[in-house]
This record gives C-alpha cells, structure tokens and sequence, in this order.
C-alpha cells in the first residue's frame, strides 16, 4: 500500500517517454543507470529524435561542427562539437564518454527541472511536447 505523504520512487526508469508517464501516474523520482550506460556507446540524449538518442559513433557525425544540443548549457556542448567527440570514439578515446556523460547528466537534470516547472504551473503536456 502506498503512503499518500511519502515520494513514489520508480527504479530503472531512463527513457523520457517512460519517465513522462510516469510522472503523469504519480511517480515522484527516478533513478537509472541508463544515462551514463548509452554514453558509453557513444549515446548522446537530445530532444525530439528517435527515442531521444543521438549515436556520436555514426560517420554522418565526422564532419558536424555543432553542439550535441543547440539549446545545452553543459561544458560538453559549450566547447566541443559532435565531430570532435565523434573523432575521439573512432581513436579510442574514452575522454568522449566522459564528455557525453556528462551532458546527459546534465540533459536529464534539465528535463526534471522542466518537469517541475510543468506540474507547478499545471502544463506538463508543454513540456512533454518539448522533448518527445
């Protein structure tokens, strides 16, 4: 039975669309792994695209000379480009999932704090209509 007074928690939930539906049935917080786990597949989280994923290995990213997330206040985004962290997968570098780790953290984070913002002025669908 579920305490009224007490956050809901829902454990291994990462994709925006499950954690939109989650917070639309009353689930209070998250916790997953799955930011950091596709960061180190070379898995970038960004808005409006094929379940929020943007994969940095592709050869169509070689030659890409802008943020990961045009809208990112991250230090990922701010100063390097997708080609550069494209580069560093392809020479093995384990600096560029350091690099996307980092701007999903900080990408999710994002998302809450937009989440919070949509129940407090009774618009999440706005919100959800932002990202997915």
């Amino acid at each position: 039975k579920l305490v009224k007074d007490r956050p809901v928690h829902l454990l291994g939930i990462g994709y925006l669309e499950d954690i939109f539906n989650g917070v639309e049935q009353g689930i209070d917080t998250f916790d997953c792994v799955h930011p950091s786990r596709i960061a180190r597949h070379g898995i970038a989280l960004v808005p409006k695209t094929n379940k929020n994923q943007l994969d940095l290995s592709k050869g169509k990213y070689k030659n890409d000379d802008t943020e990961i997330w045009n809208e990112c206040k991250c230090s990922t985004c701010k100063t390097y480009k997708r080609s550069y962290i494209h580069m560093l997968i392809k020479s093995g570098e384990h600096m560029a999932y350091n690099l996307i780790t980092n701007h999903n953290i900080y990408f999710m984070n994002k998302v809450m704090e937009d989440i919070r913002y949509g129940i407090e002025i009774g618009d999440l669908e706005s919100v959800k209509q932002k990202y997915i």
